[in-house]
């Protein structure tokens, strides 16, 4: 053999034998490939890190807790998201109804940024999708439902567990896109007997599992009424379909 065809042969020998290793490091990058965590303008913060920042902005006028609850707490007023560690919804003076909702709002707000401040890159996302659609109720899950009383409460963690989805409890649900809902991650949203509107916050890896998650916030009320149903999602899917979980519930 010719020293040209020598050659020949040791190179495609050598790239032969590198192949396997070419593949394996291709498959360690794709795998290390990171979806960074997205925080959109509803939850009024840009990135984990303004959200850790805004967990210490002090607000406009501060709450007090009520007269005998958390009796070991000397300090009374709560100024900040910081200040909310220990505290419950109803531990805090707030009786009129709609000052009672702008409270519970902030409250959800709060563990919001908590969760988003702690959040990580995901490496593989089934829920990026449901961001788009503009009727998401067939993959979102029925503890999505408005819940004014236990019974409701009841019927909707019984749904959920079979893995019915919210368009399944409800089949009057209907999605329409709200004014600027483009720019806010936005939809209105009209049920059988209450609506409202669901906001997306962010996604992320929340739980650490590597699968990418969804942050979602909702408020209905009941249609002519004043009882209302405030509360905040953190959900997930593992594969490309079917109904998402329900990993968290904030309220």
């Amino acid at each position: 053999m010719s020293i040209n065809g020598t050659r020949t042969l040791l190179a495609l020998l050598s790239f032969t034998w590198l192949m396997p290793f070419a593949a394996a490091h291709a498959q360690k990058r794709e795998a290390s490939a990171s979806l960074p965590v997205q925080v959109m303008p509803g939850l009024q913060a840009t990135s984990p890190e303004e959200a850790a920042a805004a967990l210490t902005h002090e607000w406009r006028a501060p709450y007090t807790l009520r007269e005998g609850k958390l009796p070991a707490r000397r300090e009374r007023e709560l100024r900040r998201c910081t200040d909310l560690d220990g505290v419950g919804v109803n531990d805090v003076d707030v009786t009129v109804t709609h000052e009672f909702h702008a409270f519970q709002m902030k409250f959800i707000q709060c563990r919001a940024l908590q969760r988003v401040a702690r959040a990580q890159p995901s490496r593989v996302s089934h829920v990026r999708e449901v961001l788009t659609m503009k009727a998401p109720g067939e993959v979102l899950p029925a503890a999505l439902a408005a819940a004014f009383s236990d019974e409701d409460a009841g019927r909707l963690a019984k749904a959920a567990r079979t893995g019915r989805s919210w368009h399944d409890v409800d089949k009057a649900l209907r999605f329409e896109m709200a004014p600027n809902g483009a720019q806010w991650r936005e939809l209105q949203v009209q049920g059988e007997s209450d609506e409202g509107y669901l906001q997306w916050w962010a996604t992320g890896d929340f739980n650490a599992d590597g699968y990418e998650d969804v942050l979602v916030f909702r408020s209905l009320g009941a249609t002519g009424g004043s009882i209302a149903d405030l509360a905040a999602f953190v959900l997930t899917r593992t594969h490309p379909k079917g109904v998402f979980q329900v990993l968290e519930r904030l309220r």
